[in-house]
């Protein structure tokens, strides 16, 4: 193999590398727009949760005032469930390579941002 083929060789390696890398870069960009609805979602849903919790109770005590004898046949209102966090697996040990960091580092923020009952806060992740 001479020179002028190495050269090709690596100039056209390289550029499937660049190629690579910005893909990778719209995947990365991908995943951080769809954590962040995905979270959204989860707010919203909590906030939902509470409200019919809410109106519930409201429910239950106006018809305990309009029909006292009848309330006290009926069991309580059951309690408001937790929210539940979806399964994110842990992601893979780091090992120290460099250029997995940034791999490493952003499945670290999924999980967190995928659980946010198990960390809720900064010293928690």
């Amino acid at each position: 193999m001479d020179t002028a083929d190495s050269d090709q060789e690596a100039t056209s390696l390289m550029k499937a590398v660049a190629s690579q890398g910005a893909l990778l870069g719209q995947h990365e960009l991908l995943l951080w727009t769809l954590s962040d609805r995905n979270q959204a979602m989860v707010n919203q849903i909590i906030q939902l949760t509470h409200q019919v919790a809410l109106l519930t109770s409201q429910l239950a005590s106006s018809a305990s005032t309009a029909l006292p004898v009848q309330s006290a046949l009926q069991a309580p209102p059951p309690a408001s469930p937790q929210p539940r966090e979806s399964y994110v697996p842990d992601p893979e040990p780091f090992m120290g390579e460099l250029s997995k960091c940034r791999g490493f580092l952003l499945q670290c923020s999924l999980v967190f941002n995928q659980r946010p009952l198990t960390f809720p806060s900064d010293q928690s992740k």
